[in-house]
């Protein structure tokens, strides 16, 4: 089935016949891949949402600071097409601003939707994903005539086609991009800030940040690093009008120059260190006459000044760079991290078509291979991307790959979970779902599993019950999961309490969130 071309520059929608719906995304990509304008993008991509879910219709929709403007559409009869509305009257923004991805079975049920603005059309059910899932710059919609609840293996598709779309917009950005400085900050972002109070517009906060934005051998460096010496200063010189002796002189300069280091780098601190010697060696020591020899304790007090100040500067110093690499080390694995997650959502993405072709006949069996695939991948998404989640999230992201009927949830509250408390519970109910459905309840057909929360005193109890399936024995041994789950749990400061009695496993995990 093909569709003729919408205008000049667009391609021919990708073919479904012969070939299956692996081959044609695999043309989408390659065609995606030739692109030369974010035009061309939004055409190919649209047409390639229709073809691959086979869709009614098909949008693109642009980030424009606070608006959404469909840029381009695929569809049996017009939709919205060059006009704009607020982000926050718009499934398209509600996508891109909470990066998630959105399936509507019934528009009109659905709280987010301006039923007005989809009345005139065909659309009943919908799909929407981000274009770009760190920071969405657009999101990708599909649309259908009638009734239907899109299917895990079809938001991955969508999913998919969304993401080579944005690696090929920022191809072409980088293209077009001029050589020399960097491209200028997108337009949301040029966004002046609100007026601010004279207090706020001297804070400490404020000149720390133009300091760091000019680099450490900027005038506003040198700059800072006066200012520090002058205030230390005028703290000196406000504790000897108060008439208490007995200060020593260099006191108020070193807490100048290490807030120069931290803030300027080691030139200004090196120079508040200098100016602030200077300034308690003029207004503080006692005055010093032409025949009059420089005392003991004159050189000593600045020989431990000088030293101080030096080992301030080279430790601060190390320190800053060390974390700099550290940082930069981390950036550098987590970009490794998304990358090979990309990756791993094409390998998923091609062993669901191999399933579903294998499974052509038994197509119960390859919906459900094809969901638990797809909650794999997004579990393992919201880990990498780092992703605040609650409780009740993580269970849903681990559990809908099985029977959901078989789960009872007795959860106290909503609280967003810290990243490694999220991390070690995801991998203990990975762990738990496992063992139910290789020798516990999940592995018959009666079997059931309650899940219950409780919280006290910031820290969280998870109970994990299992009831209805064969008879449980000790284990002789523990297997790998068993034994690195405790060892994550104990050392993130939890305890781990397994109860393998005859009726079912019972599993307890207590632990900091």
């Amino acid at each position: 089935m093909k569709l003729p071309n919408r205008s000049e520059g667009s391609v021919a929608l990708l073919s479904l016949e012969g070939g299956g719906e692996d081959v044609s995304l695999l043309a989408f990509v390659r065609r995606l891949s030739s692109a030369k304008s974010l035009e061309e993008i939004m055409a190919i991509a649209s047409q390639a949402v229709r073809a691959s879910l086979r869709a009614d219709g098909a949008t693109f929709v642009l980030r424009d600071a606070d608006r959404c403007h469909y840029a381009d559409e695929d569809a049996v009869s017009p939709l919205w097409k060059g006009r704009r509305f607020p982000m926050r009257a718009c499934i398209s923004g509600w996508c891109m601003m909470n990066r998630q991805t959105v399936a509507i079975a019934d528009i009109y049920e659905d709280p987010r939707i301006p039923a007005d603005a989809y009345r005139p059309t065909f659309v009943k059910s919908l799909a929407m994903v981000p274009v770009g899932r760190d920071a969405p710059v657009a999101a990708l919609g599909a649309y259908w005539s009638e009734k239907r609840q899109p299917q895990p293996e079809e938001l991955m598709r969508l999913q998919t086609i969304a993401d080579a779309a944005a690696v090929a917009a920022a191809s072409v950005r980088q293209r077009a991009a001029p050589a020399g400085p960097p491209a200028s900050t997108p337009r949301e972002e040029r966004v002046p800030p609100p007026p601010r109070s004279a207090l706020g517009r001297f804070s400490f906060r404020a000149c720390a940040a133009l300091v760091r934005r000019h680099g450490e051998r900027s005038l506003e460096a040198y700059g800072f690093a006066v200012l520090c010496v002058v205030v230390a200063t005028l703290v000196r010189l406000a504790a000897k009008a108060t008439g208490v002796h007995g200060l020593v002189i260099y006191s108020t300069y070193y807490p100048a120059t290490v807030a120069a280091i931290l803030v300027g780098g080691r030139r200004a601190g090196a120079l508040a260190a200098v100016l602030g010697g200077l300034a308690a060696y003029s207004f503080f020591m006692p005055p010093l006459y032409a025949f009059v020899s420089v005392t003991v304790s004159d050189v000593l007090n600045v020989a431990l000044y000088a030293g101080s100040c030096g080992l301030i500067i080279v430790v601060i110093d190390r320190y800053e760079r060390a974390v700099s690499r550290l940082r930069e080390e981390d950036a550098r694995h987590l970009t490794i991290a998304r990358e090979e997650h990309h990756r791993l959502k094409n390998a998923m993405f091609v062993a669901q078509c191999i399933v579903k072709q294998s499974l052509s006949d038994m197509p119960e069996r390859a919906r459900t291979i094809s969901q638990r695939l797809w909650a794999s991948q997004q579990e393992i998404g919201d880990r990498v991307d780092n992703r605040a989640v609650t409780l009740r999230d993580l269970l849903m992201a681990e559990l809908q790959a099985y029977d959901l009927t078989k789960f009872s949830l007795e959860l106290e509250d909503g609280r967003e979970l810290s990243h490694k408390a999220g991390s070690i519970l995801s991998l203990a109910v990975h762990e738990l779902t496992t063992n139910a459905l290789k020798y516990g309840a999940l592995s018959t057909p009666n079997g059931r599993v309650s899940v219950a929360s409780r919280n006290v005193g910031g820290r969280m109890s998870l109970r994990w019950r299992e009831t209805g399936g064969p008879p449980v024995q000790p284990p002789k041994r523990r297997g790998y999961g068993t034994v690195l789950l405790r060892r994550i749990v104990e050392g993130a400061g939890g305890v781990l309490a397994v109860d393998y009695s005859p009726s079912g496993v019972t599993a307890e995990i207590s632990l900091a969130v």
